[in-house]
């Protein structure tokens, strides 16, 4: 019991700032899961098959993650983008970047970022 009070005291200050801002979640469980889906693909592009399809297994992977993230169906977003790619100018792709992809979706339609995930 000395250990876990002695942890308490050398923590205090943390645990001072935890309990006087509410929105601050105890535990770090997104950050672990998040690690977790990378340290897992490591294994899997591992075997993509050839040495250029690693690096484009880790960028569609990104994409999906970053979908996610901002609250977009990765589905609707991937069969969205393509089409819009070839149309785009090189200066203007970073409206299909997920978040500005999901505002504009919003926008054009009328809709609630609610109902775009």
């Amino acid at each position: 019991m000395a250990g876990e009070i002695g942890y308490t005291l050398n923590q205090w200050d943390a645990l001072s700032v935890y309990a006087t801002r509410g929105f601050l979640s105890i535990d770090n469980n997104p950050a672990e899961q998040a690690l977790k889906r990378v340290a897992i693909g490591r294994k899997i592009w591992l075997f993509a098959g050839n040495d250029g399809a690693g690096p484009t297994t880790a960028t569609l992977y990104s994409l999906i993650a970053s979908a996610g993230r901002h609250g977009v169906d990765p589905r609707r977003y991937l069969t969205s983008v393509p089409d819009k790619i070839a149309t785009t100018p090189a200066g203007e792709l970073e409206q299909l970047l997920p978040d500005v992809w999901k505002a504009s979706c919003v926008s054009a339609a009328g809709l609630h970022a609610s109902s775009m995930a």
